[in-house]
């Protein structure tokens, strides 16, 4: 039997800053769903509105918008190399929650992509035939993810990265503005591929990736100040 949240087409976003706000104007104006509500952390409540709707504290969410009648969406962007939004996104699945993903009308796809849940795709972006999303993965603006390309969960593609065919993106890593990465590598875990760099070869885990061609800096990638 389908649960009730399943064919549910009504959504609570989590988060309230700019980044929340877009993405909910853009579910709003861009998809089949009605947002409904906004939810964050008590701390971080500067206003009880977002787009006309509420804003809820998340300790009182699931009492105002049950799982078993709302999906929702975690818009939150790559601070804490994506482990914030990883968080949050593992906190709403205990609470119950089934998730949307967005994938803008000006993005262009096709059948075979296999897309996960919490995804949030923006208008420009390509993804060709037999790319892959996992779960809670963020691609931005004219972002090119080319074919066989694995992007594993909780990672981040900015606007104007272009992936080369085959190439796995691994989990938690983010790559930067307009930054370049070759056909048949492997973006290790928690990898910062910084704005314009070229990656031309597998990158280790937890590494930060700087310039053309890219190359590791000291500092961890987990010790960044995002």
């Amino acid at each position: 039997m389908t649960s009730k949240a399943a064919v549910s087409k009504k959504v609570v976003i989590f988060g309230n800053g700019k980044f929340a706000e877009l993405v909910g104007y853009l579910v709003q104006q861009d998809s089949e769903y009605e947002v409904v509500a906004f939810t964050v952390d008590r701390p971080f409540i500067d206003s009880d509105r977002l787009l006309d709707v509420p804003v809820i504290a998340f300790d009182e969410v699931t009492d105002h918008f049950p799982p078993e009648s709302y999906q929702m969406l975690v818009a939150l962007g790559y601070l804490q190399v994506n482990g914030l939004r990883e968080r949050k996104y593992t906190e709403a699945k205990e609470l119950g929650y089934q998730f949307i993903s967005y994938v803008s009308s000006r993005a262009s796809t096709w059948p075979n992509v296999h897309i996960g849940e919490n995804c949030i795709i923006f208008e420009q972006a390509v993804l060709q035939p037999f790319s892959s999303l996992g779960d809670n993965v963020i691609v931005r603006s004219s972002a090119h993810v080319s074919h066989h390309v694995r992007v594993a969960n909780h990672a981040f593609i900015s606007a104007g990265v272009t992936i080369g065919g085959g190439t796995t993106i691994s989990e938690f890593s983010f790559v930067g503005l307009n930054a370049t990465v070759r056909d048949n590598i492997t973006i290790g875990p928690k990898c910062f591929v910084a704005a314009g760099a070229a990656v031309i070869a597998d990158t280790e885990d937890d590494g930060l990736y700087i310039g053309v061609p890219a190359k590791r800096h000291p500092k961890p990638a987990s010790t960044m100040d995002l």
